[in-house]
């Protein structure tokens, strides 16, 4: 089984970029009322996923929530880190640069709890 930092930036063709956006909008309509962080934990995010990496920050930050309810704490850090990397490539608006800051609090608040104090406060 791959680990979360495992599925982060791994290139693509463009192909691949539309299958999996395919994937996401079949699987989002086949369980439309289900908690959507099962998605976050088989996503990879790539840079030409624009149109989906809304989603996808949704999915990973909802998986990473999953995570801490779970006291999956380091599972937690892999999945923010994962939205926090997706956010750096969407333009900078408003919307985006406040959701960057509530991952990195997100993440800050998990490595706290496993005693990372040093990475936390470089967050």
């Amino acid at each position: 089984m791959l680990s979360p930092r495992s599925r982060i930036w791994r290139p693509a063709s463009r192909a691949t970029y539309i299958l999996h956006a395919r994937i996401v909008k079949a699987l989002e309509e086949m369980t439309e009322n289900l908690p959507h962080d099962q998605f976050g934990k088989n996503l990879r995010i790539t840079p030409s996923m624009e149109n989906s990496a809304d989603k996808a920050i949704v999915y990973l930050k909802e998986t990473g929530a999953k995570a801490v309810s779970l006291s999956s704490f380091r599972n937690a850090v892999l999945y923010f880190e994962q939205a926090l990397e997706a956010l750096r490539h969407l333009r900078k608006t408003s919307d985006n640069l406040r959701n960057a800051v509530d991952v990195r609090i997100d993440i800050r608040n998990a490595l706290f709890i496993l005693g990372d104090f040093r990475q936390g406060i470089n967050i």
